[in-house]
């Protein structure tokens, strides 16, 4: 089983490091409690754009989902997209994710 943890961890966000650690540890300790053996992994704290980390290929668009993910997991941030757009990129974020949210319930909904 692999969670990924994702949120918003910028340059000197002390806070938002602390938080993720802590959230880390409560899932771990929700996955022990539910029977999950480790080993656990942290990952990376990353505060750069992921932008190209999974990128959609043309094939991808219809589904909003690159077909090399495994089944059941979605992505829906800018790792979707291939670049750093070099800008504030808020809205097309929220774009994204509004339309990977509707093809998770038409997914869903079969």
């Amino acid at each position: 089983m692999k969670v990924l943890l994702v949120g918003y961890n910028g340059a000197n966000n002390t806070g938002s490091e602390v938080r993720l650690i802590e959230i880390i540890k409560d899932v771990q300790e929700i996955m022990e409690n539910a029977g999950v053996s480790g080993p656990f992994v942290e990952g990376l704290l990353n505060a750069g754009h992921l932008g190209g980390t999974v990128p959609l290929r043309m094939n991808d668009v219809g589904a909003m989902r690159p077909e090399v993910l495994p089944d059941g997991l979605w992505i829906s941030d800018l790792s979707l997209v291939l670049s750093s757009q070099g800008f504030p990129t808020m809205l097309t974020t929220a774009a994204i994710s509004l339309r990977v949210s509707r093809k998770i319930l038409e997914t869903l909904a079969r």
